[in-house]
């Protein structure tokens, strides 16, 4: 039997988490979110390091939080994975999907444990980034709320994977609501029938 690893991604506040949930719920495949696994071990290190635990570009963030980060994510994905399960792991993956090197590593050690790779990426607009930010009303988001123009210009809103991916739309005005784009992908991803 074929597992899968699904990676959710997209910029912040796009939705991922939400997407992730509502495939995981659809498919019943164990779920990693990243702010879950890593938020509060980047918050206590990004104190130890005197930066703002909430400006996830800042160059100590990017360059000693970051890969940890990641590294402690797709560590246990690949246990859950070399255990005969899937899982799903919901992170922004904005370096890693674009990065041949990593997708190459990540198919091989799918193929190791035999499973599919599936890169699945959430899409929306800035002004509804906004609202949901401002609406969790999440400590990691402050930065981004206090310094919105600037964070914006660090946003390449038309970034997207290399190599196949799926993408989902998040934006105002969406033709279907994330839970039924889940419902969609699931079947399409996994060659399952889920309805």
């Amino acid at each position: 039997m074929t597992n899968h690893l699904v990676l959710v991604g997209g910029h912040e506040g796009t939705g991922k988490s939400e997407f992730a949930r509502d495939l995981a719920r659809i498919t019943h495949i164990a779920l990693i979110d990243w702010d879950t696994v890593t938020g509060p071990l980047a918050h206590a290190l990004a104190e130890q390091r005197c930066t703002d635990p909430s400006d996830t570009r800042s160059d100590p963030y990017l360059r000693h939080i970051r890969p940890l980060r990641y590294q402690c994510l797709m560590g246990t994905a690949t246990e859950i994975l070399d255990s005969g399960s899937s899982v799903i792991a919901a992170a922004p993956f904005l370096d890693e999907v674009t990065n041949p090197e990593w997708l190459a590593t990540t198919e091989l050690r799918c193929h190791e444990a035999n499973a599919d790779l599936h890169i699945v990426w959430v899409r929306s607009d800035l002004a509804s980034v906004h609202k949901r930010l401002a609406w969790r009303n999440a400590d990691r988001d402050a930065w981004k709320l206090a310094n919105w123009d600037e964070y914006v210009k660090r946003v390449n809103e038309q970034q997207v994977p290399v190599g196949p991916f799926a993408l989902v739309n998040n934006a105002a005005g969406a033709a279907k609501t994330l839970a039924e784009q889940a419902l969609e992908l699931a079947g399409v991803l996994l060659g399952e029938d889920y309805t």
